[in-house]
């Protein structure tokens, strides 16, 4: 990145907050002092554009994510099937894909923690677990296959869970339950209507209509004027619903054979969580939008995940 390699230095990137400090700021780049030094030349610019092209291309594969409230990079991946799909539950890194020879010369796939891989049980404490890859995906084919023949009670699910998480969010950033708010409209409105009603067969006087009807119109544009205060929320509400109807469809669609790769498979689940050697937690790409959305549903009692610290790598 440094321009000096092309012959050219630049002084004044930062400057002091302050005289009082030594925290420094970074300054525009039209205040940067940029000076000539052919001396200095030491690659052409075709090679240190063609760098910066790499580094940029390098950084795309990364994306940030939150897991657990911290930011953290996680590079984008599709090589394999389960590529930045199975993260671990302590330190919120991807597993990644190891290959073992067995003694008849065939090779087996296993899914382990890439923290704990790199630094050890220094840097990630949860137990280690090694993911057969094979039981996984036939594992995940019994799951997916009972929910199809049963796909009405699990939409149903995916529904009244994502209704209910919605609702909550709405009456939390709002300070009311939208559809209760709704409802009283509605039934004031009636009640106005009826007043009006009454008035014009002359059951009530004007005096006596107009003596009800006032007060009725102060909460009706109260109300309204709440509701409206609720049209981010309504957004956000229609962006979920378009994304179970998105996810609907994928699951619809939904085989579990050789075509499928990662790309496809990222239109299914958000992430497998391996929580411990005996549950691992499947999110399906319900969405994102707002917390909890996108419920677990649970794996337990597996038999073909690998606890063996002596035969880690």
């Amino acid at each position: 990145r440094n321009q000096i390699y092309i012959g050219r230095v630049i002084n004044g990137k930062q400057s002091k907050k302050n005289i009082y400090t030594d925290e420094r700021i970074q300054n525009p780049e039209e205040m940067w002092h940029i000076t000539e030094r052919p001396d200095f030349r030491i690659i052409s610019d075709e090679t240190f554009n063609k760098a910066q092209e790499l580094i940029k291309s390098n950084a795309a594969q990364y994306l940030t994510t939150a897991f657990g409230g911290a930011d953290k990079a996680v590079r984008r991946s599709e090589k394999h099937l389960f590529s930045n799909i199975i993260k671990c539950n302590t330190c919120g890194f991807s597993y990644r894909r190891t290959r073992r020879k067995n003694a008849d010369g065939s090779h087996n796939a296993w899914w382990i923690c890439s923290k704990r891989a790199a630094y050890g049980t220094a840097r990630c404490t949860d137990e280690y677990v090694r993911i057969d890859e094979n039981w996984l995906k036939q594992i995940l084919d019994k799951l997916l296959h009972n929910l199809v023949d049963d796909k009405d009670a699990f939409f149903k699910m995916v529904e009244a869970s994502c209704s209910a998480v919605v609702q909550e969010y709405i009456k939390k950033t709002a300070g009311f339950d939208i559809y209760d708010l709704e409802s009283e409209l509605q039934e004031l409105k009636e009640q106005r209507e009826r007043l009006k009603t009454m008035t014009v067969k002359g059951i009530l006087s004007m005096e006596e209509a107009e003596r009800d009807i006032i007060p009725l119109n102060g909460e009706i544009e109260r109300l309204t004027f709440a509701l409206n205060q609720t049209d981010s929320t309504r957004e956000l509400t229609n962006e979920v619903k378009s994304n179970i109807k998105q996810f609907f469809k994928a699951f619809e669609q939904y085989t579990f054979n050789d075509e499928l790769d990662n790309t496809k498979l990222k239109m299914l689940l958000r992430e497998i969580r391996v929580v411990s050697s005996q549950e691992l937690q499947v999110y399906f790409n319900i969405g994102d939008n707002i917390d909890n959305v996108s419920f677990p549903i649970s794996i337990t009692h597996q038999t073909n995940i690998d606890t063996n610290t002596s035969d880690r790598t």
